[in-house]
């Protein structure tokens, strides 16, 4: 059997042992294949912040595009490889876990539990939705996401510096893992790359 270019062939068998699509010591294999209950321990724990559960967000929502993205394969009739089909069996309750973790974010603002950089974040993402929606064609619909987007900025801009540096003592809380939670970040961003990476 000659052939030294025989590495990338798909022939099957001389690649059987194929890369994982997510590192099984990642952040994002844990958040997709861990239970529900799990996950709500873990979102906790690891992410106590509104900037960490955004990251938690951005990263549920990278893995929701790859499964969407397996799928489709599947529906064009075209076999899964081997990494595919091992996280197709793997990955549950993206969907709730996505939900759930919105709705824990939401809190932090309806309860205006924030850091100044984090307001400002909300700040800019909001003045971009305005924006957005001014330029939409007019509807009753527009109009009720135009009112509560404003309703929004007057509730951030009632959240004052002042007022949110005075929680500094109890927000954010501290974070036992900090060093580790570093890398862990980092390590989520890729995934939002994964998607077009599937495809491929």
């Amino acid at each position: 059997s000659g052939g030294g270019n025989a590495s990338n062939s798909a022939s099957g068998d001389a690649n059987e042992e194929e890369e994982p699509l997510l590192p099984t010591n990642s952040p994002g294999y844990k958040i997709a294949v861990c239970s529900i209950s799990t996950f709500q321990s873990l979102l906790s724990s690891q992410c106590p912040t509104y900037a960490q559960k955004r990251k938690c967000m951005e990263c549920i929502e990278g893995l929701v595009e790859l499964l969407q993205s397996i799928e489709n394969k599947l529906m064009g009739g075209h076999p899964l490889d081997s990494a595919e089909q091992s996280l197709y069996d793997e990955i549950g309750e993206l969907k709730e876990k996505l939900a759930y973790t919105q709705k824990e974010a939401a809190k932090h603002v309806d309860e205006g539990l924030l850091t100044v950089q984090e307001k400002e974040m909300l700040v800019e993402t909001n003045q971009k939705r305005i924006a957005t929606l001014m330029k939409e064609k007019n509807s009753t619909a527009v109009a009720a996401k135009l009112k509560k987007a404003l309703a929004r900025k007057e509730y951030l801009q009632s959240l004052t510096d002042e007022k949110l540096s005075s929680l500094s003592s109890t927000y954010p809380p501290p974070l036992r893992h900090e060093g580790k939670l570093t890398p862990l970040r980092k390590k989520l961003l890729p995934l939002l790359a994964l998607e077009g990476k599937a495809k491929g």
